[in-house]
């Protein structure tokens, strides 16, 4: 590879060896379905053990680029022995993967070409790994964005050659591979400034050629000293060539009417488009600002225009010169895929970022969420012509499978007093276009049906969202109107305008639709839920998957949706839904598809379900007549002489015989039909899908499957369904009343009841109860054995009954026997007149356990049972009637909300629009996916089916409150916070109490000691003055002692 860069005589040699080099490495790299159907059959066990990866291609993608992608299994003596090969040819290691970058440097574009489709080739899966392997290409010598930034500045400012166009096209294919999978870094690496770095590509390229001292004569189209012109990132790049590829066709239509070269815009766009809404999902913010700062809303207003001017100027121009047609045919094709490609775009454009509350930067982030969407819908409120819109969403139903019939066909709305291109005509399929091979008529239907689809469900999403109410007539203060380069300004629209379109154009669509069907007939096509992403709702829509498109309301699946309804586990909000979403995985989708495939095969195997319903009636039918007609001239009754088969002994004229025999065959016919388009409609698919259970839960055995245990399972399932053995069952009755006896078909009696809805749970309750009661019998069964032989020990002569004498009965069996006929109907009757006490306590014992006990347990049993089914009935009524079944909002809360309910559980949480939802999660391909429904994807193989319900929430009845983030005071972080500081100060104000106590006991212990020594010191000043007392008492006494004394002398 390194003589391709040299200027020698070889060179020519060496581009051609080179090329043929990479179609070899295109063709090991290239998706073949047939092999990764068998890799994903064969190896799904291991790789869920993470032995193998999810494709045979990235298997061996990995296995060839060891440089690039580093793997676990290889060992170092092969790592070092990779590299000695490297290190002795004096080159530094290169793998395939190395190999695209190092080709994009290449001055010839046919070159360059062949390694954008390697390198499109080695992440067509989009594994993560070999995405992230690119991203190291990011050195000033190695520049995977300036490369291809270089790519996009070569195509705008050459001459549109084929190989030119084929290479833009690669490289918008492989900015769509690298980001495939909804991957944020490698969208961020996209989405890179590249005006930062020191040196563009157009420089690094002019030093490359100069140290090889190029011929001027072969890199005149590289002779570039300048930096790169043009925008800074590749994002911004996407938007420059979508203006390209518009003002190209414009020029074209301007200057004359053909449609050459105009195929290669349309497909360009469409990949143009494909690859700008891979880079937005997940969704990436910055790069959805770059992209709506770009201006590629009024790039795809203005492909509105330019393709709807094509379309009818091409018709037109085929009529005069058929020789075009097969062009014509082959360039409406890629118009369609164009128009789908920039319509998913926009919806990509709708996404919002998950929210956590739980993340430290929640405010910030929720407010740069919220004013990211209404700048969102405003720049789509004033860029994007809903008249347009809502034309096409007409327009396209017209041209569907839906409006086949002239008088399913929907008129046009047209303002005569709008200045705007006509685009609200009628468009008409010619039968040459019907006929026509190249582009069946079955696809043009589906193609348009997507187109309208997506119409409507881009104008649903901008008008409904509540970000709309917020978008003015006039620009919003603080913000000035943004100017797409240095283009005149466009023409901006109104919320008035859309809100005029809504009256006039879109609600006129779905109120035609109503008036041809039912309200509910739109669900069958055009899918919208609402789901639970971090702490916003979202809305995602969805073209419903075909098989239910096809079906609609076919009588097999709505019986089996009865059935869901009614078996749904309601003990909780959650548990509801989580038995509905796996009732739905487990046999909805798979039944469905059953339906579906059945109904492509030839009559009557494709009206499986109208033939069954009709055998049903026809039984009901046949089984009243024939059993009235036997009622009416049966003649005799019980007979000795009388044997089955015998109708001359009790139909007394030949033809009642006759015409009983043929109503009679009529009858088992209609028992055949049922039980044989029940085995086609159901039973082959129970088998299929409890085989498939049996090699998920026993993965070591799955291979033994395909041999003879394989037709033990397929037998034992077969004869495991109920309602095939019960439907073979009423067959052999069938036959033996046609043959035997017409008094058998009385036993279709109960068939014939078991099909009215409340009998039916009599039935089912009888069912229900049947193990419980068979106990019991046997418990019986054990008491009367027991009292019988208590009766032969104790007791030296028999008992009979009050319907039978059977005292005499002459061994044990026989009075068993009695015992088991008569027994449960009386007490034991005693020959003679006296009762002894053992007579009485016997009697009293048996009457009270098999008489009144037993008898009571049976009939408690199926009342119990039959009560409980009635209260469940109720309770489910109930919980369907008055609870939204998705958010489990009441209706009345609903209603005080101003929202009606029926409006609320039948469009906008409709329950089979999220089962059709998820029907579409297993039928389509993950590159196929959106961000919001890969979110979902990723929770549904986890089997959590709660999280993105939207329990306790919708739409309709969210306020500018709940979804004002910024302005929410208490949020989860905010009340731990505020948690761990009511804490803190209940700490600081027990140990303020615990202070407050001691110092009050401390206060009272001071007190008290000052009340002791107030005390003490009143009895010390008492004791003082006792002391003062006595002293002067014995002070006067001695004085008048001592006066006496001198006195005397």
């Amino acid at each position: 590879f390194e003589q391709i860069f040299d200027d020698t005589g070889e060179a020519h040699l060496a581009r051609a060896t080179c090329s043929a080099l990479l179609n070899i490495l295109q063709e090991i790299f290239t998706h073949d379905d047939n092999i990764e159907e068998k890799w994903d059959k064969w190896t799904k066990q291991e790789q869920k053990d993470k032995v193998f990866l999810k494709s045979f291609v990235v298997e061996k993608a990995i296995f060839f680029c060891p440089f690039s992608v580093p793997r676990a299994d290889i060992t170092r003596e092969q790592r070092l022995k990779m590299m000695h090969f490297f290190e002795r040819a004096q080159v530094s290691p290169i793998d395939p993967l190395r190999l695209v970058p190092e080709m994009l440097y290449h001055r010839d574009v046919s070159l360059r070409l062949e390694a954008l489709k390697l390198g499109c080739k080695l992440v067509f899966d989009a594994n993560h790994e070999l995405q992230l392997a690119f991203k190291k290409f990011d050195t000033p010598d190695l520049n995977l964005q300036k490369a291809m930034a270089f790519q996009f500045q070569s195509f705008s400012t050459g001459d549109w050659n084929v190989d030119d166009i084929y290479a833009m096209e690669n490289l918008l294919m492989k900015l769509q591979n690298l980001c495939e999978g909804h991957h944020l870094e490698l969208q961020s690496f996209i989405g890179e400034d590249l005006s930062i770095e020191e040196k563009s590509f157009a420089v690094l390229l002019q030093q490359a050629i100069q140290a090889t001292d190029l011929d001027d004569d072969d890199d005149n189209d590289l002779d570039k000293t300048d930096v790169t012109e043009g925008p800074a990132n590749l994002v911004a790049w996407v938007c420059e060539m979508a203006k390209c590829i518009i003002r190209k066709m414009l020029s074209d239509q301007e200057w004359q009417a053909s449609m050459e070269g105009r195929e290669e815009q349309y497909k360009l766009l469409a990949q143009l488009f494909d690859s700008a809404a891979e880079v937005i999902q997940g969704p990436n913010t910055a790069n959805q600002r770059l992209l709506l700062d770009g201006g590629m809303l009024e790039q795809v207003n203005q492909l509105w225009v330019r393709q709807r001017i094509d379309e009818v100027t091409f018709r037109g121009l085929i009529q005069d010169n058929e020789d075009l047609f097969p062009m014509w045919m082959s360039l409406l094709t890629v118009m369609r895929i164009c128009e789908i490609a920039a319509l998913k775009f926009l919806l990509s454009l709708l996404e919002e970022e998950y929210l956590d509350s739980e993340a430290n930067d929640f405010k910030q982030k929720s407010e740069f969420v919220m004013d990211h969407k209404k700048y969102t819908i405003r720049l789509m409120v004033e860029e994007l012509d809903p008249n347009i819109l809502c034309d096409k969403i007409i327009t396209h139903w017209n041209m569907t499978s839906e409006g086949r019939s002239q008088s399913n066909k929907i008129d046009n709305i047209r303002d005569e007093d709008d200045n705007a291109v006509d685009t609200s005509a009628m468009m008409v399929r010619p039968k040459r276009e019907v006929e026509a091979e190249g582009y069946l008529v079955k696809d043009q239907e589906e193609h348009c049906l997507e187109i309208s689809f997506l119409c409507w469900a881009l104008f649903e999403g901008v008008f409904a969202a509540r970000e709309f109410s917020m978008v003015s007539g006039h620009v919003e203060s603080g913000q000035k109107k943004i100017q797409h380069s240095a283009e005149p300004a466009k023409k901006r629209y109104t919320s008035q305008r859309w809100q005029l379109a809504k009256a006039k154009r879109y609600d006129h669509f779905m109120e035609s639709v109503t008036a041809m069907h039912h309200s509910k007939y739109l669900h069958f096509l055009f899918g919208r839920i609402e789901i639970l992403r971090g702490e916003r709702l979202q809305k995602i829509f969805f073209l419903v998957p075909a098989p239910v498109r096809s079906l609609k309301s076919q009588s097999l699946i709505k019986q089996w949706q009865l059935d869901c309804v009614d078996g749904v586990d309601r003990s909780s909000a959650e548990t509801k839904l989580q038995s509905f979403s796996e009732a739905v995985s487990d046999e909805y989708i798979d039944f469905v598809k059953h339906q579906f495939n059945l109904q492509g095969s030839p009559f009557p195997l494709n009206s499986c379900g109208e033939i069954m319903k009709g055998a049903k009636i026809s039984i009901n039918i046949f089984t009243v007549l024939i059993t009235t007609w036997v009622a009416v001239v049966y003649q005799g009754s019980y007979s000795h002489e009388h044997k089955i088969g015998q109708f001359d002994v009790h139909y007394p004229k030949r033809w009642y015989v006759w015409c009983l025999s043929f109503f009679g065959l009529m009858h088992f016919c209609s028992c055949v039909l049922l039980m044989i388009f029940h085995i086609i409609a159901k039973t082959v698919w129970k088998v299929n899908v409890q085989i498939e259970q049996f090699k998920d839960d026993n993965p070591t055995e799955a291979h033994s499957v395909n041999g003879p245990y394989g037709l033990y399972l397929s037998c034992k399932f077969f004869f495991g369904d109920t309602e095939f053995t019960g439907k073979a069952l009423m067959c052999g009755v069938s036959y033996a009343g046609w043959t035997l006896d017409f008094l058998i078909f009385s036993l279709h009696l109960l068939y014939v009841c078991s099909q009215e809805a409340s009998l039916s749970k009599v039935f089912e309750a009888l069912t229900m109860t049947s193990n419980q009661v068979s106990c019991t019998a046997a418990l019986g069964f054990c008491f009367q054995y027991v009292f019988l032989v208590i009766g032969f020990l104790i007791f030296p002569e028999g008992y009979g009954f009050a319907d039978m004498d059977t005292h005499d009965c002459g061994s044990l069996g026989a009075c068993l026997l009695a015992h088991l006929d008569y027994g449960f109907r009386s007490a034991p009757v005693w020959g003679g007149p006296d009762l002894t006490w053992a007579q009485f306590v016997f009697d009293y014992i048996y009457n009270l356990i098999v008489i009144l006990i037993l008898a009571a347990i049976v009939s408690g049993i199926i009342i119990d049972a039959f009560s409980s089914m009635r209260a469940d009935l109720q309770a489910q009524q109930e919980d369907q009637t008055q609870q939204c079944f998705i958010c489990n909002i009441n209706r009345s809360v609903l209603e005080r909300k101003l929202v009606r309910f029926d409006q609320h559980v039948f469009q906008e949480h409709y329950m089979w629009s999220y089962a059709r939802f998820l029907m579409r999660l297993e039928m389509t391909q993950d590159s196929d996916l959106n961000g919001l429904e890969s979110y979902v994807q990723a929770k549904v193989q986890v089997s959590d089916f709660q999280s993105w319900y939207p329990i306790g929430k919708a739409l309709s009845i969210e306020t500018d409150e709940d979804n004002n983030y910024a302005e929410k005071d208490l949020r989860v972080k905010d009340l731990e916070e505020l948690r761990g500081v009511v804490k803190s100060c209940s700490d600081g104000a027990d140990a303020q109490m615990t202070n407050v106590r001691e110092l009050k006991a401390a206060m009272k212990d001071a007190r008290e000691s000052v009340k002791n020594m107030e005390f003490a010191l009143a009895q010390l000043a008492s004791d003082l003055q006792k002391k003062a007392d006595a002293l002067a008492a014995a002070a006067a006494a001695s004085a008048v002692s001592a006066s006496a004394k001198k006195g005397g002398d």
